[in-house]
């Protein structure tokens, strides 16, 4: 009996407790992240009769800390890291509200929720009203700043980093301390792309503060990239690791350099896809006072102290692998110091960019055979050539060199191992999907083929006794020549077209067959070409047979503009506005008369955001030795060839000009129309302009540059620092001119494009001059004053200056002011 009662028992126990659990296991698979699950059905009875407002990101919060949000998307980002299985940390509301989240499948399934970037539908829920809100579980890190107080490009406030790489630990508890984002001085930032140096302060007083974010070494200033957020966001991680990758093989442990992804965000706004990196300093490097660490923007100035050939070597084909021209000119660290072999120079690499650029539209393209773009990507290293004709290294240490690392850290294995990595990383962490690629595999297969053939052309470069091999012949190669002026055939979807200068006789126009080309023509040419004839033609090229139309066309009454850059190739100049070559260039006019024939100093780009559009015609600027009078404009050593790509009619802007011109508006840019042709090819109908700058014929006034420079005959004022203070910058220099008065040369500008001296009015209008190009820390203050008296003066009722009794018209020449807003007005100006 007694064995019975306690069976009875055990049982009831057993009942007791299995109840309890389901109660208990019921009321856990009813939460999620410490939010109650309830169905759509549900919600709608939940928010029923109650006010709908929009949710205040600042009251939810993420283990007691604030979440990186995007008050735009309204959506919460919430950090996970993804070798995990279980959902980590707990939402929880300030405000007495009690939060909600609608049932998902995907809460069973944190991997694929994460790496689909799943977006989670969730509910504030009060006594008299509710908002709702967008969940996304990421597996990056993020960086989420608040800004307390702002000047110009550097703000400060409050930084909350969750780390999401090292382990529970580090995501739970995030970094909440104060300190710095600073857009760095980059003259190509674009559009939602800025790049930050971001600083910890230990508090608010600026105090620096050392920690090891996202597992990298400890410091208290940190870079942020911005990451293109498309099928290349791998490129930079990519870069960064193959150059450790070099430095472990070659025993230069200490040159590598750490960097890990994050979103930042900036009040409560998704800024983007950063990479944040430590940046090189003397306590990583080890540095002593005697040694040198320089930022190198200028080569032709370099001086190095016993380069050491082994490891500039491998900086160049680390560069040419990765195609960062930028790096190679400037953009690079030059280290001196004794690392055990004596005092030695060494080449460390800045901020790169542009990474793997100029992708053919058809990657799979250069799987078979390398295009012709391709052979640009050859990148002459100016060091490593100075380092051959001096004797200290030849053709076959660098083609031995190339081969030792495709053994090891440039080898197949470990170069596809590398993009696997960083690819795979950020797809399983949900940033792929959040870009919406329109096919995944096919993105990072086609990278991979782009990434084969760069390593096979390369190979194959060395291999060639570092020859670029002869590109294969097409009819393009074709070109029609007249009074010793060859033009390129140019390729269009109805056929192939001559566009030959208006002095140019057809009737005496011949074409040059590069040998390996058989062309034979349908139509007689016994009187030579006929203007917009469609002329039929066969050409044999090796094995195969091509049909088509060749078509010559000419201007009437321009005259033709021939340039040739030193390289005969335009692919440096057009990989960044900021690449320049010297060439020379002939102006033949309309009646075939030489009009002049000279060399110039420079060829870059000109503009903004138009050298940033895909557009087929860009922009130049073009600077001469000494200024000189070209067609029918004065004297001017700077030039501007202008595209005017975006109007089909080509005259906006001259029109505008002589508009001006008539009106009696000083300085007004002269221009002419003329035919551009560059290294050959026809680039289509330009417009030469005069661009300001301080000379008798364009703008004369006093030049402070020169006098500036005068005045400190011992310094390069290039490089002498500058100093911001209240909204201002200048250069802080020792000596000032006697009179500072002027000239100057001022214009308005909102963008982010780094001048050295500008100011901003007390009406928060941002000021950039122009002239002179190094202001003063006295004159920029001096063009400041005189500004904000006029300022003041025209926005006062009745147009008196409130502090010194002056009238605006006495600050200011009014014709002309009327006269420039009249011809904006008229030409829709909105620049």
């Amino acid at each position: 009996m007694k064995n019975k009662i306690g069976i009875i028992i055990i049982c009831a126990v057993v009942a007791f407790v299995a109840i309890i659990s389901a109660f208990v296991l019921n009321e856990q698979s009813n939460d999620f992240m410490n939010m109650e699950k309830a169905t759509e059905e549900q919600m709608e009875v939940l928010i029923a009769g109650k006010e709908e407002k929009y949710v205040n990101v600042n009251v939810v919060t993420f283990n007691g800390y604030s979440i990186s949000a995007d008050k735009n998307e309204n959506t919460l980002y919430i950090c996970q890291n993804i070798n995990e299985k279980n959902w980590q940390g707990e939402l929880i509301t300030n405000d007495g509200n009690k939060l909600y989240v609608l049932s998902d499948e995907l809460m069973n399934n944190k991997t694929e929720a994460i790496k689909q970037a799943h977006r989670f539908k969730a509910y504030s829920i009060g006594e008299t009203s509710y908002s709702d809100f967008d969940l996304i579980f990421t597996g990056l890190s993020t960086i989420n700043f608040h800004a307390e107080e702002k000047e110009d490009e550097l703000s400060t406030g409050r930084l909350v980093i969750t780390d999401t790489i090292r382990g529970e630990l580090y995501m739970e508890r995030p970094l909440d301390i104060y300190g710095s984002l600073k857009e760095k001085k980059k003259k190509d930032n674009l559009p939602g792309h800025v790049n930050y140096k971001m600083e910890l302060f230990a508090d608010e007083h600026g105090r620096s503060y050392d920690s090891a974010l996202l597992g990298m070494r400890e410091d208290d200033d940190w870079e942020l990239d911005s990451v293109m957020e498309n099928e290349y966001a791998q490129n930079g991680k990519l870069a960064y690791s193959i150059w450790n990758e070099i430095c472990d093989k070659e025993g230069y442990e200490g040159f590598k350099t750490e960097s890990e992804y994050a979103y930042l965000f900036v009040d409560d706004v998704k800024v983007g896809l950063y990479l944040v990196r430590v940046p090189y300093d003397k306590r990583q490097l080890k540095l002593n006072n005697s040694d040198s660490f320089e930022e190198w923007d200028r080569l032709e100035t370099a001086s190095y102290t016993d380069p050491d050939e082994r490891e500039f070597i491998d900086y160049s084909l680390f560069i040419q692998l990765v195609y960062a021209p930028k790096n190679l000119v400037k953009n690079k660290y030059i280290l001196e110091k004794d690392i055990g072999e004596g005092r030695r120079s060494y080449k460390l690499p800045r901020h790169l960019e542009y990474l793997f650029e100029y992708l053919p539209d058809n990657l799979t393209e250069y799987t078979d055979t390398v295009g012709e773009e391709l052979y640009s990507y050859v990148l002459n290293d100016p060091d490593v050539e100075a380092l051959k004709k001096n004797g200290a290294i030849g053709k076959d240490d660098v083609k031995n060199k190339w081969n030792e690392l495709r053994k090891s850290a440039l080898s197949d294995e470990t170069i596809f191992g590398l993009f696997n990595e960083q690819y795979n990383y950020l797809e399983n962490t949900g940033f792929v999907a959040a870009c919406s690629f329109d096919d995944n595999v096919n993105v990072r297969e086609q990278f991979k083929s782009y990434l084969s053939s760069r390593l096979e052309f390369l190979d194959s470069y060395y291999e060639n006794d570092q020859i670029i091999p002869a590109g294969k012949i097409t009819v393009e190669d074709i070109k029609a020549s007249y009074n010793g002026k060859e033009v390129s055939l140019y390729k269009a979807n109805d056929g192939y077209y001559a566009f030959m200068p208006a002095y140019t006789d057809l009737r005496k126009t011949e074409l040059i067959i590069p040998d390996g080309i058989e062309i034979n023509f349908k139509d007689d040419r016994k009187n030579g070409f006929k203007e917009g004839h469609k002329y039929e033609f066969s050409a044999v090229i090796g094995d195969e047979l091509a049909t088509d139309t060749l078509t010559f066309m000419k201007s009437e009454n321009l005259p033709a503009m021939f340039i040739e850059t030193k390289s005969k190739s335009l692919s440096y100049i057009l990989a960044d506005s900021e690449y320049s070559e010297p060439g020379k260039f002939e102006i033949i006019n309309a009646d075939g008369e030489e009009g002049f024939k000279g060399e110039f100093k420079k060829l870059k780009g000109h503009g903004r955001s138009s050298w940033i559009l895909p557009l087929e015609k860009k922009a130049f600027n073009m600077i001469l030795y000494e200024s000189e009078r070209l067609m029918e404009a004065g004297a001017s050593r700077h030039w501007v060839l202008l595209a005017n790509s975006r109007d089909g009619a080509f005259i906006r802007n001259k029109l505008t000009y002589d508009i001006a011109a008539k009106t009696g508006m000083r300085s007004t840019p002269q221009s002419s129309f003329c035919d551009l042709y560059i290294n050959g090819k026809y680039a289509g109908n330009y417009q030469l302009c005069q661009k300001f700058e301080i000379s008798e014929d364009v703008l004369d006034i006093t030049d402070l540059d020169e006098l500036n420079a005068q005045e400190n005959p011992t310094d390069d004022i290039k490089t002498i620092p500058t100093l911001q203070w209240d909204g201002r910058r200048g250069v802080k220099l020792e000596n000032n001119p006697t009179d500072i008065t002027g000239g100057y040369l001022i214009q308005g500008n909102r963008s982010r494009k780094y001048v050295v001296g500008f100011f901003h009015s007390n009406r928060d209008y941002r000021v950039e001059i122009k002239f002179p190009e190094f202001p003063s820390v006295e004159e920029t203050d001096y063009i400041y004053n005189y500004f904000q008296l006029a300022e003041d003066a025209v926005y006062a009722p009745d147009g008196i200056n409130p502090e010194t009794g002056i009238h605006y018209s006495d600050y200011i020449d009014v014709e002309s002011f009327a006269k420039k807003y009249l011809i904006d007005e008229y030409s829709k100006n909105v620049d």
